[in-house]
């Protein structure tokens, strides 16, 4: 809803976890949507996750997330080169 405060049922947003004990530097990450060219989101300098811990993104004015409910590919890369990336179908409404 991009009005400064959350909300589950209308915000846009993406949850990364740091599964290991050190921090994880995404300085160089950004994150690209449905197999699209330009990113959707990219990270500041000096992002980093700090072990066992998530980074959220927020959809902005800046950084348009436009997750479907009907389905979506999220793929996250640094340096230029694919790091993870996961999908998800549509659910029951």
């Amino acid at each position: 809803n991009m009005d400064g405060f959350p909300k589950a049922s209308e915000d846009e947003f993406i949850d990364f976890k740091n599964l290991t004990n050190k921090d994880l530097d995404l300085s160089s990450c950004e994150v690209f949507l449905n197999e699209n060219d330009k990113p959707a989101y990219k990270f500041a300098k000096e992002s980093l996750i700090k072990p066992l811990s998530y980074f959220t993104v927020f959809s902005s004015e800046e950084n348009k997330l436009n997750l479907s409910n009907s389905g979506s590919v999220i793929e996250l890369k640094c340096d230029n080169k694919t790091v993870d990336f996961t999908s998800y179908s549509g659910g029951k409404n």
